[in-house]
């Protein structure tokens, strides 16, 4: 009996992850939770790099100042002289812009000198020096390891410092001792420093590493070669004070216990201080430049930042101008039920023009304003507040009779069963609704200038009469793409994104365009290589920066004007020939590759746009703004894969194929 042949697949197979493809140098991925760090209000303050280039984390500090490091006590002093520190650390990718400290043992509250044993640390001359100290800051013990980073720039090793009692050195590299090589030179001089003080720090002091520490220990006593091999192998000595394995701590951190039993502290401050994470983690320390997580479950939502100008809003219309009986409903989840000002959910209320505003109060009661004349106005309060959490969407509704001037509140879980909210309120005044000239507002007042709304905002119903006919209804589902959408009700008004407000369609970090932005640690990357970016560009503005390198336009995605184009450059200009055109509020895929004369960049799997992007050496990479914060963008960003060497357009293809079926993007 002959049996069948398989059935032979022709042609590459169907790209499942950016791991498919070789020489991935970072991945960001923000539809995985589980690589994101984010707090209570959905501020991301990292995102793990899942190309495997990340998978043990370390002690990450890439700025300068003894408020940058990790620091513990030694529990005991080294009183003899001899010792031995151990650092498994990635050496600077060149030599640092200052001294760079891998660690030392000193009084902290004494720095730079007074109370100070030892320092050993990367000079900005590419030298590994490290100083033993004496009585005085004049008075000490010099070793020098010239030229050190020409051998070891960039590389993970594990460095072994050791000192015998007769203040003999020794340095292993690897295991392997290299203090006759190169070129080496101990200097005579004090003295040990018998000191008491047993305050230990790494990547600190006065300066801080350039690179990332694995590993860190100090032994009271000085290793032999035998026993420097088994720690280079990850087996702590006897003799050890300090055994700290940073690989073996949870991401961010702020202390820990470490293996010899102290507790060590992280300390940091600032967009870049120190941390626990992976290598090539994208990072960002200060609250207030964090992104936003915006997470997409199947259904879509408005977001809003509770910035000023920053809303949804409508054209007055006949429909909207209701004088009569009038219902209000919203489906929404604010960051604060009870917000620090009063929050507009929908209003048509603005200067001399004041007709209805259905707001949240500072107490959470929800809450409804109207007035007669345009000025005067009339205020109906529920009795109680709904229940409900922060970030949590519930259906809150008012309705309004003018005859007896009485405003009943309800809450929903679904928009269709209405239970009431404490008692009907009753006011004095106005029998009528004023028939405005102000737009329809969703999340402000006074034309995005107040009231303004945080949070989610999936729909938006008003009804000419209680249960009447429906005169508006923003649903979120209804919008496609660009900064419109229409009222799904028979009025069909077009409703506009105002300011950086955004429909949700899919997870991704909001940048709010004024100073969100992530950045991850140097990390060895030279031309030519590949960027993919999944996004999309919420307002545009000149000269700003999608994404760059660890140093000034050396990576850089950038808006070349205030309205249209995108571009790349590497160090040279932005060419016209590299430019693309993304529709605002468009999610698409950004394909980029950097390579001097034929830097390539092309949205989807559209034609290639080619120009001389220049030669730059991005080593590291900056998501939402240039290197340093500069030219933020307004965007969102899904997903971003990295990839350290050149790729042919089949692989392109391929990729795209993937991004786009993930992303639900239009190609």
């Amino acid at each position: 009996m002959r049996r069948a042949l398989p059935f032979l697949r022709q042609g590459p197979q169907p790209l499942r992850s950016p791991q498919g493809l070789p020489s991935l140098a970072a991945w960001y991925d923000a539809s995985d939770p589980n690589s994101l760090v984010y707090d209570g209000s959905n501020r991301v303050s990292l995102v793990a790099d899942k190309s495997g280039n990340s998978n043990v984390n370390c002690l990450q500090a890439v700025g300068n100042g003894a408020a940058l490091t990790a620091s513990l006590p030694t529990g005991s002093a080294l009183t003899t002289g001899a010792f031995t520190l151990v650092a498994r650390c990635r050496c600077p990718l060149s030599n640092p812009a200052s001294n760079s400290n891998i660690a030392l043992l000193n009084d902290v509250a004494a720095l730079p000198f007074a109370g100070k044993e030892f320092i050993a640390r990367f000079e900005s001359s590419g030298e590994l020096r490290v100083l033993i100290f004496g009585a005085t800051s004049s008075n000490f013990n010099r070793w020098t390891y010239s030229n050190f980073l020409g051998t070891y720039a960039g590389q993970i090793i594990h460095l072994a410092i050791v000192r015998n009692a007769a203040g003999n050195p020794t340095i292993y590299v690897n295991g392997v001792d290299v203090t006759a090589s190169g070129s080496f030179d101990a200097s005579a001089g004090a003295g040990w420093q018998a000191t008491v003080d047993t305050d230990y720090m790494v990547h600190g002091g006065a300066t801080t590493q350039e690179g990332a520490l694995f590993r860190s220990a100090l032994y009271n006593v000085a290793l032999n070669s035998s026993q420097v091999a088994a720690d280079y192998a990850g087996t702590a000595q006897s003799g050890n004070i300090v055994w700290i394995n940073f690989g073996l701590v949870a991401k961010m951190a702020s202390s820990f216990v470490c293996t010899t039993g102290q507790t060590v502290t992280i300390n940091t401050s600032g967009a870049t201080g120190a941390r626990i994470c992976g290598e090539r983690d994208l990072y960002q320390g200060t609250v207030a430049n964090q992104p936003v997580l915006l997470q997409w479950a199947g259904q879509n939502y408005g977001y809003l930042t509770g910035a000023s100008g920053n809303y949804l809003s409508a054209p007055d219309s006949a429909a909207i101008s209701i004088t009569g009986n009038i219902d209000i409903r919203a489906f929404a989840a604010l960051n604060d039920w009870t917000p620090a000002a009063t929050t507009s959910l929908v209003s048509k209320w603005a200067s001399g023009q004041l007709s209805y505003n259905f707001c949240v109060t500072s107490t959470g009661l929800l809450r409804l304003i109207t007035s007669n004349d345009g000025t005067a106005t009339n205020t109906f309060t529920s009795s109680v507040a709904p229940t409900v959490s922060d970030f949590a969407a519930l259906w809150v509704r008012v309705a309004f009779t003018v005859a007896d001037r009485v405003a009943t509140f309800y809450t929903s879980p679904d928009g269709v069963t209405w239970t009431p909210l404490g008692t009907p309120t009753a006011s004095g005044g106005a029998t009528t609704i004023f028939n405005s000239t102000a737009v329809l507002e969703i999340g402000s007042s006074a034309v995005g200038t107040s009231d303004l709304l945080a949070g989610r905002v999936f729909r938006a119903q008003i009804y000419n009469g209680v249960a009447g006919t429906l005169a508006f209804d923003f649903n979120a589902a209804a919008y496609q793409s660009g900064t419109t959408l229409l009222d799904q009700s028979a009025n069909g008004a077009t409703i506009t994104l105002n300011g950086g407000a955004c429909i949700a369609t899919r997870t991704g970090l909001y940048f709010d365009g004024s100073n969100d932005y992530l950045k991850a640690a140097p990390f060895s990357l030279s031309q030519p290589h590949v960027l993919y970016f999944v996004g999309s560009q919420v307002t545009w503005g000149a000269n700003l920066a999608l994404c760059d390198g660890n140093t000034a336009d050396t990576m850089r995605v950038v808006q070349s004007d205030a309205s249209t184009d995108l571009r790349i450059r590497s160090g040279g200009t932005e060419p016209a020939g590299t430019e693309v055109q993304l529709a605002l509020g468009t999610s698409g895929l950004l394909s980029a590759c950097f390579s001097t004369t034929a830097g390539v960049l092309r949205k989807n799997r559209g034609s290639q746009a080619q120009g001389n992007i220049g030669s730059a050496t991005p080593n590291g990479f900056t998501l939402g703004s240039r290197h340093d914060g500069g030219g933020p963008s307004n965007i969102t960003a899904s997903e971003v894969a990295i990839y350290a060497a050149a790729q042919p357009t089949s692989i392109l293809d391929r990729f795209a194929k993937y991004a786009i079926n993930k992303w639900r993007i239009a190609a």
